[in-house]
């Protein structure tokens, strides 16, 4: 799940325009590798620069990774094109049934 934290905060005038050009970036704890983004009083965290947090010492988890930022991806673009309210919201299934359909057919042959 991903935390919105307003809408629209972090909407960019051009999609050239990154994030990191426009927003704050704030370390929170350099050792914990955590990273805050600010703009407009909206912020989020960026956790291990985006990378899986339970592999931050050098684990292997293979193609399954793909998997988790299959979902992130997806649930950034609905935060980000949906107008919603503040709060947790998740995927729902069939957006996670073709994360894991695409996956299967790629790196398995099966669809």
């Amino acid at each position: 799940m991903l935390q919105s934290c307003g809408y629209p905060a972090f909407t960019h005038k051009s999609p050239r325009e990154p994030l990191v050009r426009t927003a704050v970036r704030e370390p929170v704890d350099p050792d914990e590798h955590v990273i805050r983004y600010e703009r407009t009083s909206h912020y989020f965290y960026v956790l291990a620069d985006g990378n899986a947090v339970n592999f931050l010492h050098g684990a292997s988890v293979g193609a399954f990774i793909y998997l988790v930022q299959g979902e992130i991806i997806a649930a950034t673009a609905r935060l980000t094109s949906v107008g919603h309210e503040a709060g947790m919201h998740e995927l729902d299934p069939a957006d996670r049934s073709r994360i894991a359909a695409t996956w299967l057919s790629y790196f398995d042959g099966t669809s």
